[in-house]
């Protein structure tokens, strides 16, 4: 099933209105102000008392952003979001040529994007790269890439603060030789509101280090000293806070072609919690959750299956997945409302579709199954899950059609 509707304040007060699944479920739709005004999966339902069985089923809908025409025939870069508590989402991407355009940000506030006004952005110029993340206590963090006259390009960290971005400190770049670069960006933001970044960083096209560092409040603090064994760079990098506010690492070593390392950092140096099973060189970027009981749960993809473990405190324990007939590709973790949320894309090149299970009292419960909003021939790239106060989630993905690619959604409980 799927929906490409566009945002638009109604008319006059929305209403309840009712209608059935194709399962013959009873719902009952009470929209939001400028929510959609068509839907074919309901958004934000709650069940009327004549149907209390609740399904395990996410209900969605398109938040459908203001990008402007996009190039379909090359992919966008760097496409990253934040949301608020308050509901406030901020998205922002890089278009296909992005060495010729600035990063493109928008807002979605009261029920409409907004194209934040000249004096509101960070003075974004072309070529940067732009990540985003939410804060929990104040505004939105930003980590801007940009390159310099000596030939390097460091990392920018941002806060928005009163209607306008405060930079955070000095730039973040540890190697001193010209023509050293920041890459393999992630960003996180801590339950106190400091964030804390990682990358790695190349010089002459080998990997020159591997760093994280975390704001204090007033200055930026390397945390310890990490290393990697081989040249590459690119080491898909995922990072994650704990309920301690333990900082934990995990990447692949030596590049995609390495095991999948993991590492936590106890306030003074860098704990290695092991590597999880070698994997080959069809391995997309790993993700990283740590539960509220402070375990960690690894999700990757080999062979054109996902896998997932969670770290008992001496090994990794496999956990046992569903099984799929398709291929299944890059997997997100999101922590649900009973337990860890996995999300992936199944199906071959260029033609894959959205897949969510929620693990819950020991088994996978399917939350959304084939998911696009393109009709005919489409494939999701899956970019982000961010997880909702109410056990939902707001997903951001690229799907060509239309003229665009740039795609959100936002799902939860029917």
């Amino acid at each position: 099933m799927y929906a490409d509707s566009t945002m638009s304040p109604p008319s006059k007060p929305p209403t309840a209105s009712r209608e059935r699944t194709p399962a013959g479920r009873c719902l009952q739709r009470r929209l939001r102000p400028a929510s959609l005004v068509a839907l074919i999966a309901a958004s934000f339902l709650t069940l009327p008392l004549a149907c209390a069985a609740q399904s395990p089923r996410f209900c969605w809908r398109s938040l459908d952003p203001v990008t402007g025409p996009q190039d379909l025939s090359l992919a966008t870069v760097n496409e990253s979001l934040a949301r608020q508590a308050s509901g406030e989402l901020w998205l922002t991407w890089n278009e296909a040529r992005w060495n010729d355009k600035a990063p493109k940000l928008r807002r979605f506030s009261k029920g409409a994007w907004v194209e934040p006004q000249k004096d509101e952005l960070p003075r974004l110029e072309p070529g940067d790269h732009l990540t985003i993340a939410a804060s929990a206590g104040g505004g939105p963090v930003a980590v801007l890439k940009r390159s310099d006259r000596s030939g390097s390009s460091a990392l920018h960290v941002a806060q928005w603060r009163d209607g306008r971005w405060a930079w955070l400190g000095a730039p973040l770049l540890f190697g001193t030789e010209p023509f050293t670069h920041a890459n393999d960006v992630t960003l996180v933001v801590d339950s106190s509101g400091h964030p804390v970044v990682a990358w790695t960083e190349e010089l002459h096209v080998k990997l020159s280090g591997l760093f994280v560092a975390r704001w204090d409040g007033r200055a930026w603090k390397k945390l310890g000293d990490l290393h990697s064994p081989g040249p590459r760079y690119y080491l898909g990098l995922t990072l994650a806070v704990g309920p301690d506010q333990g900082v934990w690492l995990a990447w692949h070593d030596d590049g995609p072609a390495g095991p999948i390392r993991v590492a936590r950092f106890d306030g003074r140096a860098w704990a290695d919690i092991g590597t999880k099973s070698p994997v080959d060189a069809t391995v997309k970027k790993a993700d990283l959750l740590v539960d509220p009981a402070g375990r960690p749960w690894l999700a990757w993809s080999t062979q054109d299956r996902v896998a997932l473990a969670r770290w008992d405190g001496k090994a990794w324990a496999s956990v046992p997945m569903p099984a799929v007939e398709a291929e299944e590709w890059q997997p997100k973790l999101v922590m649900g409302r009973s337990g860890p949320l996995l999300c992936s894309t199944r199906g071959p090149a260029g033609g894959r579709k959205l897949f969510c299970s929620e693990w819950s009292g020991g088994q996978w419960l399917e939350r959304l199954a084939g998911l696009h909003l393109v009709e005919g021939v489409s494939s999701v790239d899956l970019a982000q899950v961010i997880a909702t106060e109410d056990g939902g989630v707001v997903l951001l993905w690229d799907e060509a059609g239309g003229g665009r690619r740039t795609r959100v959604v936002e799902a939860a409980r029917c």
